[in-house]
C-alpha cells in the first residue's frame, strides 16, 4: 500500500478502481417467528404499544416492524 501513498489521494484510490467488474450481491432475511406477528396483534388488541430495539438501518428496521405487525403502512 505504500506504493500507492496510503490512498492518501483519491487519485491513488481511482487508479485501482478500474475496469472492476462485480461477482455478484447475496442478501437475506431471517424470518420472523410465526408466533410473532399474532404476538403483537394481541398486544395492541390489548392497549400495550410495542416496541423493537434493534442495530439494523433505518431501512431494514422499518421493514421488519411492518411486517411484524409494529408499525402500519400509515
Amino acid at each position: 500500500m505504500s506504493q500507492n501513498n496510503n490512498f492518501a489521494k483519491e487519485a491513488d484510490r481511482e487508479a485501482l478502481e478500474k475496469n472492476l467488474t462485480l461477482i455478484g450481491i447475496y442478501a437475506l432475511q431471517d424470518p420472523l417467528r410465526d408466533e410473532v406477528v399474532r404476538s403483537v396483534r394481541i398486544c395492541h388488541k390489548a392497549g400495550i404499544n410495542v416496541r423493537m430495539v434493534t442495530g439494523d438501518n433505518i431501512d431494514t428496521a422499518k421493514a421488519i416492524a411492518i411486517e411484524a405487525g409494529i408499525l402500519t403502512r400509515d
